[in-house]
């Protein structure tokens, strides 16, 4: 299969846009910058063949119900296939003109592949490459892996494998029971055993049964009654519903039979035959009255005449009309135009003299004209002037604010005087308050050691057992945690087990004196017929058989034996009597010896009960002992602490408070030595700080808290003044550069004014002025100038003006003229205006008068053609009435209409009987049954027997109601009975089978997963020993023109575990996947993807091949020689592939032949395919 063309009519970015591949090309390279659309259309080929997902993200500028993809596809064959995607649920893939298309028309295009098959095999980018080498360095070059995953592109396969098989053991592995099928399968055999040990007990519930079944019976009749009432009466209710339907169905059968034969007519004839009458009578008064109206037309057509020759003139005409109002206004604006271009010359002329009082004409005002760089020069300077003098006297002023700023901070700095040195003070200071407030912190303490010691006393009161010191409490040698907690542990596992064994005793007590009560119930019941008994009474019957034998077959009756046998009944009878004998002992020995055997099972459990129990006597006297011998070891444990303990869960209570009483007497210890260690370093603090303060007063006295407090003062307003002089320091300073620099200004300043003064007298020069001139009188006079030359202008647009409306209002005139002449009508051409607007009138009359005659024709001619079509009408009804004539096998239209009624009247009878049919079926019988059940009952009978039918269903039911209460509880008693001793059973019985349902599903996900597993790996196993040797060489070859020739081939070898694995030759060594680079790895899964793809088209379809920026992490060299091995790939399928690097385009066109390659830009309207020059000179730009 390759790609034709791919549309995209509304899809992500794109609307209607198309991209066709080139015919003939293997490799196709889509270039497109980012956001060109590029993942777009890459995402429209996956979407195109097997449907745009629910979810999609290339939504968002058409609506989803919108979305489309049109693909062409071609098989190897020539078959060709042009199809659309649209986007929803079902019926999504459309032929050209929108119809639904089955899916299965695109198996054999793919070749059985679903979507996630073809982007795992056919796919490829360079976050998919680069994964595909890292999973080759993980799973180190096994070959069976490594194949398989270039191969199927399936990813992770080693995580599969991991993730199966840890799976599986966490259900089951043969070292541990702790798993979960070994314990459920435990727990089974647990429950199994509870539900065996409990069976249901032999209870003499007979009487309990046998009236539990009478009145089940009799509960079973009385609904059996109840049940053929109700079907009587529904019976009765239907025939009272039925009966009058059928007895009006049988009426309109008598009338239906007494309108007598009646032609067969088709449905409707007579509402047909009233059309048809309709249609002929209006049919001939149409045509009337459309010859009248064509007689009408045709008279006034005749006497219309149109003046030709004013038609053929009209054009010009309505141009004169449409021009007749700017004639009008041209002639009417002449005199003022004449007027303004008087107005205008004589106001230059003024202007003119105002600069040269002299002046006469204006011819002479072009003496002035200036050059336009001379006045835009005097402008510049004239608006410099402004800002260069004001810099200067901005410049001045700041010179001298600056000299006054700089004097009076030099004073302040002066009267500032000397500072202080307090970094010493300081230092110390800040060394104090970083330990805090210690005054604080030893008062604190103090005040914790108070709460401890009467926390302590408090808590030592109240621990019993314990009268000494809280010294010796914390000297003592107390058990640890864990040995009273193992103690405590030990005792209730003995309790537990004292108890357990107790329990058991109790259910074996009650076991055994419930086998001794069925034992001794069992051996009360009667006689057991023996053996020997049966053998008697077989011998017998067989005795009487030999007699019966020779007596009836072989003809020759023993009589002396016969009267031995029965002295006083007959052969036969005796005979009978002995068989129903030998029958009866055989079946109660049969019945009797199960009683036996039930005593015989019944004593062998009792024997083992008895033996258990005494089992579990010896176990009760050994935990006893054991119990005492713990109680003395318990005791040992608390000799060391000289207390007699209590019970273990008690002293372990003890314990945790007197442990709490000896951490909270080292706490107090601890902070005993804290308090007197914070009154030393305030002692020691204090000294140091009352010494440097000497140095700045007289000598201080007062707590560390104060002495710091007045330190801080004096080192803080010596800061301050520091930070004064600091200040003024640096503004002096700041002031001194500020004031250089506004003295520069006013230099530059000055320089510049007098710069300007040398550039403003060379312009005077260029504008005829003299040098003393000013900047405002020189403006001036350029201002003059411009009016002057402004008027002169305005004076010569008046007078071409003024000579074009002379112009057009001369050729108007000669137009008008001239279309008198023509039209040979009478116009007084004297008034313009009027001329032309009786023109234009003659011009509207003539053309609504053809306008008109042209219309009467096309009137005469449509009712020409509405009299054929009535005439026809009328000839079609005419021959419609024939036909029903005929129909009805009568000759005129009166026997028609009588026909007609009567054929009407029987349709509506006949649809009168259909629905009365259909309420009847209603019912759900067939309408022979419900009329021979109408019959069988007059309508009179029925209340009455209803009614009798009501009473006796009370009764019956009342009766039902009793019998159910009374059921209810003997039911109740009888489940009671028989499942009372097995309802433990039974719940154990359940709960084995949820535990084996539970064990069955393990079980089974167990084998799922291992099989699973095995699966996997035998066909991993079985491609690697199908596909290794051809798949192997192709690689190696690709491999090494990927590498540059670095690796030569590849070669199957083995690891330290004996699996073969994939290595690299390289200079007569074998390289493993671990010695390879990244790259050389992404090379290498490259090599083995392209192999196995070429393996697969070997003997499928071809599928193309897609790849998306796959080079990116490649040099030039290997780049190259990948675009190489794709165009290879490419003489056997298509090969597709997007880049957004404008080197690869280069790269590809220097490479590859021309006859294979086909280059598309994206972001430039169709995609179509573009020379090579064209895409390198896009893709560098």
């Amino acid at each position: 299969m390759r790609i034709d063309y791919i549309t995209l009519p509304a899809f992500g970015m794109f609307t209607g846009k198309t991209l066709r591949f080139a015919e003939g090309k293997g490799i196709h390279l889509i270039y497109g910058p980012n956001e060109a659309g590029k993942s777009t259309l890459l995402q429209a080929i996956g979407d195109g063949l097997f449907g745009i997902p629910g979810q999609t993200a290339h939504a968002f500028l058409h609506k989803p119900s919108q979305l489309r993809i049109e693909l062409g596809l071609q098989l190897a064959d020539g078959t060709k296939l042009a199809f659309r995607r649209r986007k929803g649920v079902k019926n999504t893939l459309l032929d050209l003109d929108d119809k639904a298309l089955p899916e299965e028309i695109l198996e054999p295009f793919l070749g059985g592949l679903g979507r996630g098959d073809f982007e795992d095999m056919f796919g490829l980018d360079h976050l998919r490459l680069r994964d595909g080498g890292r999973r080759l360095l993980e799973s180190g070059g096994d070959l069976g892996q490594s194949l398989f995953e270039a191969a199927s592109g399936m990813r992770y396969l080693q995580e599969v494998f991991g993730g199966l098989d840890k799976e599986a053991s966490e259900l089951y592995t043969h070292r541990s029971r702790s798993r979960l099928v070994p314990s459920l399968a435990s727990e089974y055999r647990e429950k199994r055993r509870a539900a065996s040990q409990a069976a249901l007990l032999v209870g003499d519930f007979q009487e309990l049964e046998q009236r539990y079944q009478q009145q089940r019976e009799e509960l079973q009749r009385v609904a059996e009654q109840v049940k053929e009432k109700r079907e009587r009466s529904t019976a009765l209710s239907r025939i009272k519903r039925t009966k009058p339907l059928l007895v009006q169905r049988q009426d309109l059968l008598d009338r239906l039979e007494a309108l007598g034969p009646v032609p067969s007519l088709p449905p409707g004839s007579g509402d047909l035959y009233e059309e048809l009458a309709d249609a002929l009578r209006a049919a001939e008064l149409g045509q009337e009255e459309a010859q009248s109206q064509a007689d009408a037309l045709q008279e006034e057509l005749a006497g219309l005449t149109v003046p030709q020759g004013l038609l053929e003139q009209a054009a010009v005409v309505e141009e004169l009309y449409q021009g007749l109002e700017k004639y009008a206004e041209a002639v009417d604006a002449l005199p003022e135009l004449e007027q303004k271009t008087q107005l205008a010359e004589e106001s230059a002329l003024r202007k003119l003299q105002e600069i040269r009082p002299h002046a006469t004409r204006l011819e002479e005002a072009e003496h002035y004209r200036l050059p336009l760089m001379a006045s835009a020069a005097v402008e510049r300077l004239a608006e410099e002037y402004g800002q260069i003098r004001l810099d200067r006297e901005t410049a001045g002023a700041a010179v001298q604010s600056r000299l006054a700023d700089l004097e009076k901070a030099k004073r302040s700095l002066e009267k500032l005087g000397p500072m202080l040195d307090t970094g010493s003070l300081q230092r110390l200071v800040n060394r104090i308050r970083a330990h805090g407030a210690l005054e604080k912190q030893h008062h604190d303490k103090l005040l914790e050691i108070a709460q401890l010691e009467e926390s302590l006393s408090s808590q030592l009161e109240r621990l019993p057992l314990w009268e000494r010191p809280l010294e010796e409490l914390a000297s003592a040698q107390l058990p640890l945690e864990v040995t009273v907690e193992g103690c405590i542990q030990t005792e209730r596992e003995l309790d537990e087990k004292l108890a357990r064994v107790k329990q058991e005793m109790e259910a074996l007590e009650k076991q055994a004196g419930e086998l001794r009560r069925q034992i001794g119930l069992l051996r009360t019941t009667g006689a057991v017929p023996s053996e020997k008994d049966l053998a008697l009474a077989r011998a017998r019957r067989d005795h009487g058989w030999k007699l019966v034998r020779k007596a009836w077959l072989d003809k020759q009756p023993d009589v002396a034996g016969e009267l031995e046998f029965s002295p006083d009944r007959p052969l036969p009878e005796a005979y009978e009597d002995s068989v129903t004998q030998a029958d009866r002992i055989s079946d109660e020995l049969r019945r009797e010896s199960d009683r036996v055997a039930t005593i015989q099972a019944l004593e062998s459990q009792l024997g083992e009960v008895e033996g258990a129990l005494e089992e579990k006597g010896k176990a009760e006297q050994a935990l006893h002992e054991e119990r005492q011998a713990f109680y003395d070891a318990w005791k040992g444990i608390w000799q060391p602490v000289q207390v007699v303990p209590l019970q273990p869960q008690a002293m372990g209570e003890w314990l945790e408070r007197a442990q709490s009483l000896v951490q909270g007497y080292e706490e107090l210890k601890q902070a005993r030595v804290a308090a007197e260690a914070l009154r030393e370093q305030i002692g020691q603090l204090q000294g140091e700080l009352a010494k440097a303060l000497g140095a700045f007063v007289e000598p201080p006295r007062g707590s560390l808290g104060e002495l710091l407090e007045l330190a801080g003062e004096i080192c803080e307003e010596a800061a301050e003044r520091r930070g004064e002089h600091r200040r003024l320091t640096e503004v002096v300073e700041e002031q001194q550069d500020v004031l250089e620099k506004e003295q520069a200004r006013l230099k530059a300043a000055q320089e510049a004014e007098q710069d300007w003064g040398r550039r403003w007298a060379e312009a005077m020069e260029a504008v005829g002025l003299p040098n003393s001139t000013d900047a405002p009188s020189a403006l001036r006079y350029l201002r003059a100038l411009d009016e002057l030359f402004k008027l002169i202008d305005d004076l010569g647009v008046h007078k071409a003006t003024r000579e074009r409306q002379r112009k057009y209002i001369t050729e108007y005139q000669r137009k008008v003229e001239a279309v008198v002449g023509k039209v040979g009508i009478e116009v007084n051409v004297e008034s313009v205006p009027r001329a032309v607007r009786e023109l234009m009138d003659g011009v509207k009359a003539a053309q609504a008068m053809l306008v008109r005659k042209e219309g009467l024709a096309a009137q005469i001619q449509g009712l020409q053609l509405r009299l054929g079509d009535l005439k026809r009408q009328a000839t079609r009804s005419e021959e419609g009435i024939s036909e029903l004539m005929a129909a009805a096998e009568c000759n005129t239209t009166e026997e028609l209409i009588d026909i007609l009624a009567r054929h009407k009247q029987g349709e509506e009878l006949r649809e009168k009987i259909a629905n009365l049919e259909e309420q009847l079926a209603s019912e759900g019988f067939p309408l022979p049954q419900l009329m021979a059940e109408a019959q069988s009952m007059h309508m009179d009978r029925i209340p009455g027997e209803l009614l009798t039918l009501q009473e006796e269903l009370e009764r019956l039911e009342a009766e039902q109601q009793d019998l159910n209460r009374a059921f209810g509880v003997t039911e109740k008693e009888y489940e009671e009975k028989v499942a009372g001793t097995s309802a433990q059973g039974a719940l154990a019985a359940e709960q084995a089978q949820d535990t084996l349902a539970r064990l069955a599903g393990a079980v089974d996900k167990y084998l799922k997963l291992k099989l699973s597993s095995l699966v996997l790996k035998r066909a991993v196993e079985r491609y690697r020993e199908e596909h290794q040797d051809p798949v192997l060489k192709r690689a190696g070859d690709i491999f090494a023109g990927l590498t540059g020739g670095s690796f030569t081939h590849l070669v199957v070898d083995y690891d330290a575990q004996d699996n073969p694995v994939i290595k690299g030759a390289r200079n007569d060594e074998l390289v493993g996947v671990e010695g390879m680079s990244d790259g050389t790895q992404d090379q290498l899964y490259l090599a083995l993807r392209l192999a196995s793809i070429e393996r697969y088209l070997d003997h499928k379809e071809p599928i193309p091949f897609v790849v998306d920026d796959v080079l990116i992490n490649f040099d030039d060299t290997r780049s190259a020689a990948a675009l190489k091995a794709l165009a290879d790939l490419s003489q056997k399928t298509q090969v597709i592939m997007f880049t957004h690097h404008g080197s690869i385009v280069q790269m590809a066109a220097e490479v590859l032949p021309k006859e294979s390659l086909a280059l598309y830009i994206l972001g430039r309207g169709e995609a179509a395919e573009i020379l090579s020059g064209e895409a390198l000179e896009l893709a560098q730009g």
